[in-house]
């Protein structure tokens, strides 16, 4: 059984914008809005691969992002409350 062409292919900063949308630098907070599971990163539910990279493409880093953004709201069912939050800053 071989292992999948993506597998170990290293990309450089434009191969990293194309696949996810986002600059390298900003790869671990998008692996841990997304998750990872292979790498630890449990992910934040309802955050997928276009929430994250326009997230992160307007605020920056998870640090930067407004409370609001994935702070508690009044419809738990609709948003990302706060220890998820927090649960994304510490898998960084």
């Amino acid at each position: 059984m071989g292992m999948p062409a993506s597998y170990g292919h290293l990309r450089d900063a434009d191969g990293v914008v194309a696949k996810f949308g986002i600059e390298p630098t900003l790869i671990l907070d998008f692996l841990a809005l997304v998750g990872d599971a292979a790498d630890g990163f449990l992910g934040i539910p309802r955050i997928g691969r276009v929430s994250s990279a326009r997230l992160l493409n307007q605020h920056g880093p998870i640090e930067s992002f407004p409370e609001s953004v994935l702070g508690e709201r009044l419809d738990p069912t609709h948003c990302v409350l706060r220890h998820q939050r927090q649960e994304s800053l510490t898998s960084r």
